[in-house]
């Protein structure tokens, strides 16, 4: 091989490291745009439940034939009822949540967890879930969640049914 073909196949070399590092750097500029439209998701969908909460609350969706705020949504919106159900139930839930609302407001947590976290979050709570939606993946805050529903219903049954075996003295 001489100097002028080695000369060749070293610019080719270059030129290919190039373009797949210019390459690399478009596909990751498509990551940090899908991650900002992600939060604007997020905070666009906090609004939206904070005027589903109120429209629910002053009952704007009565009408003939309709018989939930999730029927107005279906009709107008074109939402499953299920949906709806579920936007409604989260709406309601965020109330008295307010470190919640702000956090997804704010498009720090997604609806996928804030729609888990309502499930569980109390008043109470209310500071360790947001945390929690904040440092965990979207799934492990759905696993524990279901968790907290197993353990609580478990809990819940204890207390309500007496122990198996008593002992009575007459």
């Amino acid at each position: 091989m001489d100097t002028v073909e080695l000369g060749r196949t070293t610019d080719r070399f270059t030129e290919s490291a190039t373009d797949k590092e210019s390459e690399r750097a478009a596909v990751d500029n498509i990551g940090v745009e899908i991650c900002a439209l992600a939060g604007q998701i997020a905070a666009a969908t906090a609004r939206f439940l904070t005027l589903l909460g109120d429209f629910d609350e002053q009952r704007g969706w009565t009408g003939p034939g309709l018989h939930s705020c999730a029927h107005w949504l279906s009709w107008k919106c074109g939402l499953s009822l299920h949906t709806g159900r579920e936007y409604v139930r989260v709406a309601k839930a965020l109330r008295p949540l307010p470190k919640m609302q702000r956090a997804f407001e704010q498009g720090q947590l997604s609806y996928s967890k804030v729609r888990a976290l309502t499930r569980v979050a109390t008043p109470a709570n209310e500071t360790q879930m947001v945390r929690m939606g904040r440092e965990a993946p979207a799934a492990q805050i759905d696993r524990l969640v279901a968790g907290l529903h197993t353990a609580t219903d478990r809990e819940a049954e204890r207390r309500k049914s007496p122990d198996r075996f008593q002992l009575r003295w007459h």
